[in-house]
């Protein structure tokens, strides 16, 4: 994933051109074509999303003390596995240590 940062990046100091080299290997990367997803695996994400919005009814409807936990790490997943359907870059995951 990094390689949209190298190929969006401005290189500021660069003396053996180690920068300027990953950076054309992030255009060749960023360049090549994905095979997509076999439709077997499409059919697993299919099912991942709806047990995850499951789990989502149930903690909601039993008003769990971690709903808000479990929102958000199944607002997470929604992105992420639409993310890998259309091939684009994924979101990355923060954590926090606090407030």
């Amino acid at each position: 994933m990094s390689h949209v940062q190298f190929m969006t990046g401005k290189v500021i100091f660069d003396p053996h051109g180690v920068v300027g080299q990953l950076k054309q290997e992030a255009k060749e990367w960023k360049a090549k074509k994905n095979n997509g997803i076999a439709p077997s695996r499409i059919e697993l994400k299919k099912y991942g999303l709806w047990d995850a919005y499951d789990n989502l009814s149930d903690c909601f409807e039993s008003g769990r003390s971690d709903f808000d936990y479990v929102y958000y790490q199944s607002l997470y997943l929604v992105f992420n596995e639409y993310c890998a359907l259309l091939n684009i870059e994924r979101i990355r995951k923060v954590v926090h240590d606090g407030c």
